[in-house]
Order: structure tokens, then C-alpha cells, then sequence
């Protein structure tokens, strides 16, 4: 037995490293890549807090080298990242579909709001 069935029968185990909620505990993941507002700079070794917008689930974390956090089993919700001074609406998953994301998390910009005033003051 190998793959997703293999990865999700850990999980029920004992969780993984990244995960702060309980085993069992939702249906969905988060799976993501920190970039700056150029995209072009990854925001590795970063804090960041994950936030529920309907059921309240907090998650607080530090991205790995490559800028990547991964959180799995979360409840069905609307879900909000804070990094860096700036927040982000992010997208989730189904645990379902956890082996169609494997090596390819969600590129995340975080977006410059300075920037972006100055973006559409200028195109006034």
C-alpha cells in the first residue's frame, strides 16, 4: 500500500508535524507556498497565523525554508492567512483529494496594500 491511503492512515495514527488540530478532526487542508508581492521572492522561515472565518479555527505556524505550510484535517470553512503585517484569503482542499496536490502547493502572494494604493491612485 502506497500514496494518498498510506499518507492518510499515518495521519489517523499520530498527525503530522505541521498539523496543530486533532487527526480526524475536518475534511479539508491547506497546502501553500509564501511569496512576497513580486512573487518572484519566497517568504521561507516566516510566522503566520491561519484563521477560520465561520468556525474560529486559529492555527499559528513558521513556514519551512522553501516558504511551504501544509495543515491538514481543518473544518469545512472560509479561511484567512495572516503574514507579515498583511492577510490573505487562501484556498482550501478536500483530504479526498489530497494526492492530485502532492509537490504542488498553492502559490500565496502577499500582497503589498502600500503598493497596491499607489497602483490604483496612479491609474485615477
Amino acid at each position: 500500500m502506497s500514496g494518498p491511503t498510506q499518507r492518510a492512515r499515518a495521519l489517523r495514527r499520530g498527525g503530522d508535524r505541521n498539523n496543530t488540530l486533532q487527526p480526524n478532526s475536518g475534511i479539508c487542508f491547506v497546502y501553500i507556498q509564501l511569496h512576497d508581492d513580486s512573487v518572484e521572492g519566497i517568504l521561507g522561515q516566516t510566522a503566520y497565523t491561519v484563521r477560520g472565518l465561520e468556525k474560529g479555527t486559529r492555527i499559528t505556524g513558521t513556514s519551512d525554508g522553501e516558504g511551504v505550510l501544509r495543515h491538514e484535517y481543518l473544518p469545512d470553512d472560509q479561511y484567512e492567512l495572516d503574514c507579515e503585517g498583511k492577510t490573505e484569503k487562501i484556498e482550501t482542499y478536500y483530504m479526498v483529494e489530497m494526492g492530485n496536490y502532492e509537490g504542488k502547493p498553492w502559490i500565496l502572494r502577499m500582497r503589498d496594500v502600500e503598493g497596491d494604493r499607489r497602483s490604483s491612485q496612479e491609474g485615477a
